[in-house]
């Protein structure tokens, strides 16, 4: 992986057959494997193990090291870091997943934030009147029905990406800071007297998933990104499977 290049990676989880939850089950830790037993409905064990192992994977292609010899030690607010050696890059990464999707984002000495929703109809407006800005709310008020729609899941996920790559998840305001769209930007934050230097990225995955970036990169320049889906039978080959 080069130094100035980010990696997002992402499965489609509803492809994922029992032979694949075994082979990635088998290259988590203890702590990850007891946090997956404790999900109520079998499928968010899945969900949570196929995101698990694919940041694993997506994490080796760094160095090469073996996917599970990764360790992570966990912050303040709940966000897992990597444990690297004193002299090595600094590895960053976030993931997120909901029905259908999972997806891991990967960079070198960046605070990065992903996240993932899969797109409904109609969108759950009534969480804009309580947590977006009156300029968000303003933007989604000149959209109009399935346009609204997506544009509620855009604000959504840029602002849950923002927050999961400033470490502090809920704790932080949602609407202390201020997306945009057409592009995608952060127009204002409270939390950070430098929010200028934030950049986005944003799109759709398939038909039904929306995606959104956030990462710490005061460059002009656009971000690197080296994206792709992962096929089940791939991550597989990757955990060890044969």
């Amino acid at each position: 992986m080069a130094q100035e290049q980010i990696i997002l990676r992402w499965i489609e989880t509803g492809r994922l057959r029992s032979r694949h939850h075994a082979a990635f089950a088998a290259i988590l830790d203890d702590e990850e494997r007891a946090r997956a037993r404790h999900f109520r409905f079998k499928e968010d064990e899945i969900m949570f193990t196929a995101a698990h192992a694919l940041a694993r994977c997506t994490l080796s292609e760094i160095d090469g090291r073996p996917p599970h010899s990764w360790t992570f030690r966990i912050g303040p607010y709940g966000k897992p870091a990597v444990v690297v050696a004193q002299d090595a890059p600094e590895i960053r990464f976030n993931l997120s997943h909901t029905k259908g999707l999972t997806i891991v984002a990967v960079a070198i000495g960046r605070d990065i934030g992903v996240d993932v929703e899969k797109i409904t109809h109609p969108a759950p407006l009534e969480i804009a009147d309580r947590y977006f800005t009156r300029q968000e709310c303003d933007l989604l008020l000149r959209s109009a029905g399935r346009r609204r729609d997506a544009a509620f899941f855009s604000i959504w996920t840029l602002k849950e990406a923002y927050m999961k790559a400033l470490s502090r998840g809920m704790d932080l305001p949602l609407d202390s800071f201020v997306v945009d769209l057409d592009p995608a930007h952060l127009a204002r934050s409270d939390q950070d007297k430098t929010w200028e230097r934030w950049q986005f990225w944003q799109d759709r995955i398939g038909a039904s998933h929306i995606a959104a970036l956030a990462v710490d990169w005061p460059d002009a320049d656009a971000l690197p990104i080296s994206g792709r889906a992962v096929d089940p039978n791939e991550l597989s080959s990757l955990c060890g499977a044969t």
